[in-house]
């Protein structure tokens, strides 16, 4: 995922229009504090999955009435995405959209989410832990239990759906291996059938002679 394009109207403190061009090799943002650094990488969380800091009547520039836009373009294996969410009216009811290369694949809050969930393969928690912490907290892993932590790792490198085949495998090889057993029980005992074969032929032979 490379972030190449980022656009904010009447977020938080950024009330003008803000196109901002990501360009390849952008190392950081600096700035003095208050600028509003820690608030484009929370706009791209927010664009993304829908997370905020505060409640989303609190995200819209303080004192503007109209509709709060952000967007994020990235490209991903090969294709541009855009992804759009809006804050409309009084309610502040949200609104969002997901492009690929130009054509619209989502529109909705929940239809957005799980469409952009099938691109990138992870959630708000694992972006935040790749790429960035609120100023002055580095809690996006160091609050997190061991187990947690790895989880996220994991996710990250792309190895929980490996994992996730693995452990399907595994569990299919022990149905398998139990169905088996069970209908390795169910067979007769094939040396003690050719016992009671042999048997058989001999009290045959026997009675063949009697009545011979």
């Amino acid at each position: 995922m490379l972030l190449t394009r980022l656009y904010l109207r009447n977020f938080r403190v950024y009330e003008d229009e803000l196109d901002l061009d990501l360009p390849p090799g952008l190392v950081g943002v600096f700035g003095p504090n208050g600028s509003g650094k820690s608030t484009l990488l929370e706009a791209i969380l927010w664009t993304l999955w829908g997370r905020a800091r505060t409640p989303k009547e609190e995200i819209r520039s303080a004192g503007v009435g109209g509709d709060c836009v952000t967007e994020v373009e990235f490209e991903h294996e090969g294709h541009l995405y855009l992804v759009r969410r809006t804050l409309a009216g009084a309610a502040s009811t949200v609104r969002a959209e997901a492009h690929c290369d130009g054509l619209i694949m989502s529109e909705g809050v929940r239809d957005s989410a799980r469409y952009l969930h099938s691109v990138l393969g992870m959630d708000d928690g694992a972006f935040r832990a790749s790429v960035f912490a609120e100023q002055k907290q580095l809690a996006a892993f160091s609050e997190q239990a061991p187990a947690e932590r790895r989880r996220l790792v994991l996710q990250l490198l792309g190895i929980t759906p490996l994992d996730a085949a693995r452990d399907a495998a595994r569990r299919d090889a022990k149905a398998i291996a139990d169905q088996h057993k069970h209908l390795h029980r169910l067979l007769p005992d094939v040396d003690a059938l050719a016992v009671s074969a042999d048997d058989a032929d001999a009290r045959a032979g026997a009675a063949e002679e009697v009545a011979a």
